[in-house]
């Protein structure tokens, strides 16, 4: 058995599964919980149905699933209206604003094709109907509101997230968005620190600039014009200092060694080594220092095929 389901095995996770929380809930199953779905509870939440059957396919091995075709809230109401966009990709809660999309490349996925009037839920509501305590993982791609959802979860819940995973804008796409400025602000803060930090982006290209060029130009503009930042994924991690329980160290050290981060979890494990000589937690010692040690050898690799990529990408400009 592996020491990961030796973990999640284990009566303190077993009788509290670890819950994950998925707003926006489009595509595939997140990647790093394919390992924990089968011990873990997910509530989704996607008002947009052309998603919502993607959803339900692609994270049907949860322990537990419940998907809500409804817009999550910061506030109690009945209902909310919702923006239909061209890219389901790109709908909202928020009005996309079309004067500063303009001079991009993508502003045609955020043209509104129409506008929807769905049923309006909160987190605390949620939580209460599924008798769930506690959020140990979240993660929102809610096309501009992800900080004020995340502070929906009251003071309490939100210093017990283990992890929290966040797609803000940079250029505001959308009327009154929380951006990437505020939630760094607003994070730095708490007691998380900023795990990874991966800025996407699209091209500074208006339909009237694009009309100018020449035709052989137009068709390859995507790949001859510069990326310029957009948006950001952003995952931070919960310091897990001070007093916390067995179950949340253990998952705490689950969550970093899925997301990499062999450092922190090695951390984690000697924290816990400190007051207590559970043999657990010695095994989590060995297997960070040894992912540690086979990064020695893994890494350069990786930074040459990342040195390949890049002349590749130079070459197209000789």
């Amino acid at each position: 058995m592996s020491l990961l389901r030796r973990i999640l095995d284990r009566p303190e996770i077993a009788d509290e599964p670890p819950v994950l929380i998925d707003v926006g809930a489009s595509g595939d199953m997140h990647r790093d919980w394919a390992a924990l779905a089968p011990y873990s509870v997910c509530v989704a939440f996607e008002p947009d149905e052309r998603e919502r059957g993607a959803v339900e396919r692609a994270s049907s091995g949860y322990r537990k699933l419940t998907v809500y075709r409804a817009v999550l809230s910061d506030r109690e109401q009945e209902s909310a209206e919702f923006f239909l966009t061209r890219s389901p990709y790109c709908s909202s809660a928020l009005a996309p604003l079309p004067v500063r999309l303009a001079p991009w490349s993508f502003h045609a996925l955020f043209e509104v094709t129409g506008t929807q009037r769905f049923p309006a839920v909160t987190i605390e509501r949620v939580l209460a109907e599924q008798g769930l305590a506690h959020v140990d993982w979240f993660k929102s791609d809610s096309q501009g509101t992800d900080l004020r959802l995340f502070r929906s979860l009251g003071d309490e819940r939100l210093r017990r997230v283990l992890a929290a995973q966040f797609e803000p804008g940079i250029l505001a796409a959308y009327q009154g968005e929380d951006t990437l400025a505020d939630l760094l602000a607003f994070m730095r803060e708490r007691s998380f620190w900023l795990s990874e930090l991966h800025v996407r982006g699209t091209r500074r290209l208006s339909a009237r600039a694009r009309q100018a060029l020449a035709p052989s130009a137009r068709r390859r503009a995507e790949r001859l014009i510069k990326v310029s930042p957009g948006w950001a994924e952003a995952t931070y991690l919960n310091t897990l200092e001070g007093d916390w329980s067995v179950r949340d160290r253990l998952l705490g050290w689950v969550i970093a060694t899925l997301r990499r981060q062999h450092g922190f979890a090695l951390e984690l494990a000697l924290r816990r080594l400190e007051s207590s000589a559970d043999p657990i937690f010695e095994a989590l010692r060995h297997a960070s220092a040894a992912s540690i040690a086979r990064s020695a050898w893994t890494m350069p690799a990786i930074a040459a095929l990342r040195r390949l990529r890049s002349f590749a990408e130079a070459r197209q400009w000789l």
